[in-house]
């Protein structure tokens, strides 16, 4: 498409993996991957801001307090007239956050130290007040909510059979080998554990995406000059 993309992440593994895969796909010269956070990114001049923004499961590792910070960030790096931004974030349902907010579970124990899964008012009222000022109007206006939920219980269940079918043949020996490679012993109640460990949270986030006790949302947001997000629109 032509298309120049900027990437971040905060994993040095993750970097290299990419990077391997886009030189495996001849992308090297239209791709770069950032160790960098968000944060940190520099601000460029308007005329080289960025025309997309589009982040994937991002927010969840981004904290409740950091919420408006993160949207300032993606206000202050998209372009001011045409830009657009998407967002994909697995959300709890407002019924559920003051207690899920006051709690420990499986997930953030076991999974993803740390994680925190917003609500959409949240993420409505963080995109709000990071994109205006006291004076000034907010600049991100939402465009679109659409709730994958309960695709997501299906995505689930296929990434569970999956890694079961795949646990033996690929993922234990490779498993194995990594622990080697990095000095550690891995033996057979640990293998065992890991297995479980993945298997139940497959289960468990699949039963909550079924149940809607888990929520998955793809969140667009433009400037008001985004004309383009109504080329579909019969006029």
């Amino acid at each position: 498409t032509g298309c120049r993309v900027t990437s971040l992440t905060l994993s040095a593994e993750q970097k290299r993996l990419a990077e391997d895969r886009i030189r495996q796909a001849g992308f090297q010269d239209r791709i770069q991957v950032l160790l960098c956070d968000y944060r940190s990114l520099p601000v460029p001049r308007e005329q080289a801001k960025y025309d997309k923004i589009v982040s994937i499961e991002m927010l969840e590792a981004v904290g409740a307090e950091y919420l408006e910070t993160y949207f300032r960030c993606i206000d202050q790096l998209l372009k001011s007239d045409t830009g657009v931004a998407v967002f994909q974030c697995i959300t709890m349902p407002e019924s559920r956050y003051e207690v899920y907010s006051r709690s420990d579970d499986f997930i953030r124990r076991y999974i993803f130290p740390g994680g925190h899964l917003p609500t959409i008012t949240q993420l409505l009222e963080a995109i709000r007040a990071g994109s205006s000022t006291k004076t000034t109007p907010p600049r991100l206006i939402p465009e679109s909510v659409e709730n994958i939920g309960p695709h997501y219980a299906k995505t689930l269940r296929l990434w569970r059979q999956s890694f079961m079918q795949s646990f033996n043949g690929r993922i234990k020996p490779a498993l194995v080998r990594e622990h080697a490679e990095k000095g550690t012993r891995m033996g057979e109640e640990d293998v065992e554990l890991f297995k479980r460990k993945w298997e139940y949270y497959f289960s468990y986030c699949e039963a909550g995406f079924a149940t809607k006790t888990l929520g998955d949302v793809i969140l667009t947001v433009g400037r008001e000059g985004a004309v383009e997000m109504m080329e579909d629109v019969p006029l």
